[in-house]
């Protein structure tokens, strides 16, 4: 058992080694035939192409293989220098075909026809070749030397040779070897014993087939050959086993038919076979054979049809028409032989072939399920009603095609609905047509209204969309009931009366039943309260509701009738107003606007009248604002009646009874002031006046004892009003009451005398005359006796700065009232000055010089000589007496004294420095640049210099303030700071030289226009103006630098504005210069709207903006003064019509024409008026008694054209 698995194992990798090696993936090319004729160079090479596994009838790409002889690198084995190469007229090659490669030099003498694609003869010329390689030394590929192909590469040698072919990558497929050469490594020859010699049937790679020694150049070698052939081409030969190519021919069975291909399962349909080739014995070699016809379900075809498929029969082999290779078996398959469904039905041989044979061919039949039907019931129908049928149509295919026939009383009507929708079925509608009909837009059949009784609608055929009839339908037909509709009468609107007031009534509709029927027995009324008839009102004897509609219809007691149709029916509440509910109140004599309608009960509504029961005598035309102002004191009634509008219902009313009371009287409010509290009892009541009832309560929150309000003690009180309240009640008449208002106030308190001192100068000039008042009150009255000249509006903040040393009197005063006296105070400020030390001050003295300096020359005028010197730098020097000081052995540097003053009013410092210096040094010369236009201090650069020179120009002028020098423009400019002789020491001399440079000028921006898309182009240097230099930078809006600017186009831009910079870079000192121009891009220039203002032509309403008269318009043009008027225009939002004649004036503002854009203009009229005058204010002087006529207009002389009015404004 082990020795049978490993032969078998051994077996299968043989198979597999063996089927990959003959029919390699992608095919190959073997060697079929070779011919060397001995003493000779006629010779030639047969090759057979082999296809793809995978694709085994497919095309084989040969580009790139290679054909040669033995390629070992040695000698005295066959190797011929060189090598041949298929080229790219083989890169799609049938499998089967044959490749004859000949020597052109010597060509075999009866070759055939180069015949693609099944035969290519070519010479070794005609195809690649490479003549270096391989050689006796180089068994490889390359290098390839001369390239081109020519059979004396692959020449045989006569005592032994081989002929090769391998892929593109150089690799051995198959070789033929006679004589027992040596061969290259990797070639695995098939040994021959003749040097001409050619295939006859089964595996190249096996010698022993090699037989054929005749020559057939261009075709196959022998019958055995050609079936080889012939499997390769038809993709039949088993590269497992080749040998199988080379046995007797197969039944073939060729194609197989079925007609029809689509039947309904009851439809016989026929299955054909053909054409059949090698049925008979004499052909196969096995046996006679006939076709079997098998089906298996399912629309893919199986792989084995001779096994599990269920057989329709069998045509044997006598029984089949026509001559081999054109035989045919035909067979009837009955409907219903096979269920519904898709098959494959494939013809078989009818018995199993020795030599292997199972030809099959399949075809798919479709067998359709016919459809089943089945209509039944019944339907009654009233007038105008329609109803959907119910036709249960079961298997089959849609859409259907249906049948019908309606048969009721003397009709009988066929129709067809020849795609039959189960969703949407057939609608019989029972309406007023004259005929019978069916309408296939609407799918509805109408029967019209005459008939009547019983019929049927039989279900006569139906076909689904496969053309298969319903072989069943059970049952075939539907009762229709066709009925009469009873007739109903209109009836009229019931009405009823709302005596609840709750917007509803309760109506009895039984009474219209007579009216409905008509007076015909056998007949309900069915009341609804909606349309549909979906709620029902349950007992229409009683039914209670709002003002509606409510729908009844006629039922037939015996039901052989349809109900009528239904009727709306109105049912109307009459509306009573609400006349309320009786009620009673109390109401006072001082309401002059009671509302008895507001004061009934219950909810009144209006509509109604009113009437005075008791007769009153009040007005009663405005029931809801009746006045029972002075009315006496008493009861009474009034009443409130109302109808309905046409007086169909009883009256209805309402008692609204009113009593009347009168108020108290709590006399008069009072008020009294105190200066301070009150010593005596004060008789609060007697505030009252004398008219007041006495039964009033009294009431005070401060505490005071009301027991007796005409002797009140307040002597305790502070300052502050108090009040006292005296209330009388009598309901319903509101509470009454009287204010008493005491105010006690606190005696003037002007504050306390005193004196004061501030300065006029430095610290302490401002003091509070408020506080030196001490404890005072707010409201007096502050008077400057002496007339200082300070500002006391703010009296808490008075500033003697500046006042001239003196004593001043300010008086306080708080004035006398009806109540309290005045009171004062008076407030003494003594005005001090302040000390003043004089001006800081330099000098300067040569070291070693016997000269003195008196310090307070250094000091200037005006100050105060109280003062003390001290030193407070450099050698100390005496300075006993400051007048002459003495600096004989002081070194160089700088002595530094101070001059100190003090008083009440601060102190003051002044500061004198003496510059000792071995001799003066002006400082070190210096060049300093700047840009024009700035301004510099000259001791900035100046170094090493001594203190106390003076700066002059070119020109000797001294220089005021060289701390602050403005260069005003571009140039070289030369200042001497210059120290004068002193004493023993000589002067010096520094020079400043200051180069001004000039600041870059780009000059000013104008704004322009330009039309959109315009292709003109603008120099952009013409819209500068004023003095611009060369060699700046242009920009466009984004920044981008722009290249011309004599010739820049904004035929791109859009409609907008856009900023255009010409800039100026600076030169280290000077910043940079932009000019910025602003180009319109517009779809057409816009000047504006013509328009017109009138002004005046003084310095009211003297002014027009002219740029907002034009509205929108393009900030570009210009304005021209038609009229030669006499105003500025140079600012066109402010221009100044003082002084103008008047007139009508005109100017035009103008944008001229640029390329493509055409001018526009606007117009401005101004129309200048004269003011009007009032005349001149004039005052006259009366004497009482005299003549005090005056004609007005004469003494104020005013405009005659003016249109005046006189007022009095003292109202005389």
């Amino acid at each position: 058992m082990i020795r049978n698995v490993i032969f078998i194992l051994f077996g299968l990798l043989l198979f597999h080694f063996n089927a990959f090696n003959q029919c390699p993936p992608g095919g190959a090319v073997f060697v079929n035939e070779i011919y060397n004729e001995n003493g000779s160079g006629t010779e030639y090479i047969e090759l057979v192409v082999v296809g793809d596994p995978a694709n085994p009838t497919g095309q084989v790409n040969l580009d790139g293989w290679i054909i040669d002889d033995n390629n070992i690198d040695q000698t005295g084995q066959g190797n011929a220098t060189g090598h041949l190469v298929l080229n790219s007229t083989f890169n799609s090659v049938n499998p089967g075909a044959i490749i004859l490669i000949y020597n052109e030099h010597f060509p075999y003498p009866s070759l055939p026809p180069n015949n693609p694609p099944w035969v290519y003869v070519v010479a070794g010329s005609d195809i690649d070749g490479c003549s270096a390689s391989p050689n006796t030394t180089n068994s490889a590929y390359v290098p390839c030397g001369t390239p081109g192909g020519d059979y004396d590469y692959v020449r045989m040698a006569n005592g032994g040779d081989i002929m090769q072919t391998r892929d593109a990558s150089t690799t051995s497929y198959h070789a033929l070897r006679y004589g027992g050469v040596n061969v290259a490594a990797d070639v695995n020859p098939t040994d021959v014993n003749d040097k001409s010699i050619g295939l006859d049937c089964g595996d190249w790679f096996d010698g022993s087939n090699y037989t054929i020694t005749s020559q057939t150049p261009g075709e196959p070698n022998s019958p055995a050959n050609q079936l080889l052939i012939n499997s390769i081409k038809n993709g039949t030969i088993d590269c497992s086993n080749i040998d199988l190519s080379c046995l007797a021919p197969c039944p073939e069975i060729n194609g197989i038919s079925i007609n029809p291909s689509s039947v309904c399962d009851y439809e016989d349909f026929d299955v054909t076979a053909a054409p059949l080739a090698n049925m008979g014995q004499s052909a196969n070699q096995d046996k006679d054979f006939g076709i079997e016809f098998v089906y298996f379900p399912g629309a893919a075809p199986p792989a084995d049809a001779y096994s599990g498929g269920t057989s329709l029969g069998t045509v044997p082999y006598g029984s089949l028409t026509g001559t081999d290779p054109n035989q045919q078996a035909d067979l009837t398959v009955a409907g219903g032989t096979i269920p519904p469904g898709t098959y494959n039905i494939c013809a078989i041989l009818d018995q199993q072939s020795a030599n292997d044979c199972d030809p099959q061919q399949c075809e798919v039949v479709v067998i359709n399920e016919s459809p089943e039907a089945s209509l039944s019931g019944t339907i009654e129908f009233c007038p105008q009603d329609c109803h959907e049928i119910n036709v249960v149509i079961q298997n089959g295919q849609e859409p259907y095609d249906a049948s019908f026939q309606l048969v009721v009383g003397a009709i009988n009507l066929p129709f067809n609905i020849p795609a039959y929708n189960t969703n949407s079925q057939l609608t019989i509608c029972y309406s007023g047509n004259i005929f019978p009909y069916y309408d296939s837009g609407s799918n509805t059949l109408y029967v019209p209204l005459y008939v009547t009784g019983s019929g049927s609608l039989f279900l006569t055929g139906l076909t689904d969309d496969n053309g298969c009839a319903a072989q069943t339908i059970d049952p075939d037909h539907m009762t229709l009931i066709f009925k009469e509709e009873l007739n109903i009468l209109p009836a009229e609107p019931l009405e009823e009366c709302d005596y609840d007031f709750d917007g509803e009534a309760t109506f009895d509709l039984t009474v219209l039943d007579n009216d409905l029927t008509g007076g015909s027995g056998g007949q309900t009324a069915n009341w609804y309260e909606d349309i549909d008839c979906t709620t029902v009102i349950p007992d229409p004897t009683s039914f209670t509701t709002p003002t509606t509609t409510v729908y009844v219809f006629l039922s037939d007691d015996s039901g052989d009738k349809c109900n009528s149709d239904t009727l709306p029916v109105d049912l109307i509440v009459i509306d009573i107003p609400n006349p309320g509910e009786d009620n009673f109140v109390e109401a006072c004599n001082t309401e002059t606007c009671f509302n008895l309608f507001y004061n009934l009960g219950g909810t009144p509504e209006i509509g109604g009248y009113w009437s005075d029961d008791d007769n009153s005598g009040v007005n009663l035309s405005f029931p809801d604002c009746v006045d029972f102002s002075n009315l006496d004191a008493g009861t009474y009634s009034f009443t409130y009646t109302t109808e309905d509008m046409d007086g169909k219902c009883d009256a209805q009313s309402a008692t609204l009874t009113v009593d009347i009371s009168i108020p108290g009287n709590p006399g008069i409010d009072g008020n009294d002031t105190f200066c301070g509290p009150p010593d005596d009892l004060v008789d609060i009541e007697s505030y009252l006046g004398s008219d007041h009832d006495n039964n009033g309560t009294w009431t005070n929150n401060d505490g005071f004892d009301m027991t007796d309000p005409n002797n009140v003690d307040m002597s305790s009180a502070t300052t502050g009003v108090y009040y006292f309240y005296y209330q009388i009640e009598n309901p319903p008449c509101p509470m009454q009451e009287a204010e008493v208002t005491i105010n006690i106030i606190d005696t003037p308190n002007a504050g306390t005398d005193s004196t004061i001192f501030v300065c006029n100068q430095g610290i302490n000039t401002i003091t509070s005359l408020e506080d030196a008042l001490g404890d005072h009150d707010s409201n007096g009255d502050w008077f400057d006796i002496d007339t200082s000249g300070v500002n006391i509006s703010d009296p808490d903040y008075v500033d003697f700065g500046g006042i001239n040393a003196d004593t001043f009197h300010f008086n306080y005063v708080i004035p006398d009232n009806i109540t309290c006296p005045e009171d004062e105070a008076l407030i003494t400020v003594v005005v001090e000055s302040a000390p003043y030390a004089g001006n800081d001050g330099t000098g300067s003295l040569c070291v070693g010089s016997t000269d003195t300096i008196n310090l307070f020359t250094y000091l200037g005028t005006g100050f105060d000589s109280t003062g003390i010197w001290t030193q407070i730098g450099g050698d100390s020097v005496n300075i006993s007496r400051p007048d002459t000081v003495l600096f004989i052995n002081s070194p160089v540097g700088i002595d530094s004294f101070a001059y100190i003053t003090s008083g009440s009013c601060g102190s003051d410092t002044a500061y004198v420095y003496v510059d000792i210096t071995a001799s003066p040094y002006a400082g070190d010369d210096y060049i300093y640049n700047i840009c024009e236009k700035n301004t510099l201090n000259l001791f900035d650069s100046l170094s090493n210099y001594n203190i106390g020179g003076t700066w002059v120009d070119i020109n000797n002028d001294t220089i005021s303030d060289p701390n602050n020098i403005f260069i005003d423009s571009a140039g070289t400019y030369h200042y001497y700071y210059i120290l004068p002789e002193n004493g023993t020491c000589l002067g010096d001399t520094a020079i400043a030289v200051i180069n001004a440079l000039a600041a870059p000028e780009a000059g000013v921006g104008l704004d322009f226009s330009l039309c959109q898309s315009s292709p003109d182009t603008v120099d952009l240097y013409d819209y500068i103006t004023g003095y611009s230099q060369s060699g700046g930078i242009w920009t466009d809006y984004n920044g981008n630098i722009i290249g011309d600017p004599h010739n820049y186009s904004f035929s791109s831009y859009d409609t907008g504005q856009y900023i255009i910079r010409y800039m100026l870079p600076g030169n280290g000192y000077c910043e940079s210069d932009t000019a910025e121009l602003t180009a319109f891009v517009v779809s057409s220039p816009n000047a504006g709207n013509d328009n017109s203002f009138t002004v005046c032509n003084e310095n009211i309403n003297n002014i027009v903006d002219f740029d907002g008269l034009l509205g929108n318009h393009d900030p570009i043009g210009y304005w021209i003064n038609i009229d030669n008027t006499n105003v500025d225009l140079s600012n066109s939002k402010n221009v100044d019509f003082s002084g103008v004649n008047t007139g009508i004036y005109r100017f035009e503002y103008k944008i001229d024409g640029n390329g493509s854009c055409p001018p526009d203009s606007a117009l401005i009229t101004i129309e200048v008026k004269q003011k009007l005058s009032a005349g001149q204010d004039k005052s006259l002087t009366f004497c009482e008694g005299g003549n005090a006529i005056v004609n007005i207009i004469s003494e104020l002389n005013p405009d005659p054209n003016t249109l005046y009015v006189i007022e009095d404004l003292n109202l005389t």
